[in-house]
């Protein structure tokens, strides 16, 4: 899915020492994170938050209630966006995806260890945990699990596991666009397999993952669609991918225009390829879904020879895009 670079900055280092220096603890978040085990600093972080929560009263819970950007509701009607995000549900079962429900928390650092997220930008909590912010890489860690415990065995190598789901996000940077919001519906692919040679998996998937959405979009909405494509370092073989993926492009449907583009910014968070797709409504042009390979299956199971691809679809945008007055 779409995510930007790892951020460079960090928390005010003066606010941070003003706050150290207050407590009279200089060296309070070096004693917490080496002294005291994890499970320790739950207890701690708990107590705190328990102590907190008792300080407050019912109108200060309205009041931080009515200012919080994070806890105020989508203006989505429900029956209406559920039933089109299950229109959308319905033809990736089709393509042989399996649907998963997702919790709304994910391990602590499921953003930041194996991609290129900082945590910043994430909403972490306390039990080592975080609220969710990123599907795919909640169904990578799934299906990593699935295949560390042999609950997933490919009969061959060209064998793949695909995982589909729609859940709401929560990101904290600050948000510019009327359409987006701090919480906000994906729907999200995963495909994982096996190295087969030749680049056979990476350019099988990239091939679905266009007739998927050409399917979700074209066929299914009637937009008016086109591709763009953008290559990545982080791949050994790249120009090897390159050639292999403009072949098979060949057997796309050519009335939907795919664009191999110069990258003009750095991007370590896809390997090899990046696309994304793009949708032309009222003579606008709108990023509504992004995706390309990953080596996080490779980080989590320490095997060079996993292969996996992410994708997600802004089911929330592409909704207001389609049905907004605004």
């Amino acid at each position: 899915m779409s995510q930007s670079q790892k951020e460079t900055t960090q928390p005010d280092s003066v606010a941070l020492q003003k706050i150290l220096h207050k407590l009279g603890y200089p060296d309070l978040l070096e004693k917490l994170c080496e002294n005291i085990s994890g499970s320790e600093l739950n207890t701690l972080l708990l107590t705190l938050m328990a102590q907190r929560a008792a300080q407050s009263s019912p109108p200060m819970l309205l009041q931080q209630y009515q200012h919080s950007r994070f806890a105020m509701p989508s203006q989505l009607p429900l029956v209406a966006f559920s039933e089109f995000e299950l229109s959308l549900q319905k033809i990736i079962h089709a393509f042989g995806f399996q649907d998963i429900i997702l919790s709304p928390v994910a391990p602590l650092g499921s953003c930041s260890v194996v991609g290129t997220v900082h945590q910043n930008k994430i909403l972490s909590a306390i039990r080592g945990m975080e609220v969710m912010a990123d599907i795919t890489n909640a169904m990578a860690l799934e299906i990593c699990r699935r295949k560390q415990t042999r609950e997933w065995v490919p009969a061959t190598d060209k064998d793949t596991l695909r995982l589909f789901t729609t859940h709401r996000h929560l990101r904290t940077p600050p948000i510019q666009n009327a359409k987006f919001s701090p919480h906000f519906a994906i729907l999200g692919c995963v495909v994982s397999g096996r190295d087969q040679g030749d680049c056979q998996f990476e350019t099988f998937v990239i091939l679905e993952q266009l007739k998927l959405y050409q399917a979700l979009l074209a066929d299914h909405l009637h937009l008016s669609i086109k591709v763009k494509l953008y290559l990545r370092e982080g791949y050994s073989a790249l120009s090897l991918l390159q050639e292999r993926i403009a072949k098979v492009l060949e057997e796309f449907n050519t009335s939907v225009p795919v664009e191999w583009l110069k990258p003009d910014t750095e991007n370590a968070y896809y390997q090899g390829i990046q696309f994304k797709i793009m949708v032309v409504t009222n003579d606008q042009t709108w990023e509504v879904a992004d995706g390309g390979f990953v080596d996080w299956s490779q980080k989590l199971l320490q095997n060079k020879k996993e292969r996996m691809l992410i994708s997600g679809l802004g089911t929330e945008l592409l909704y207001k895009i389609l049905f907004s007055t605004e």
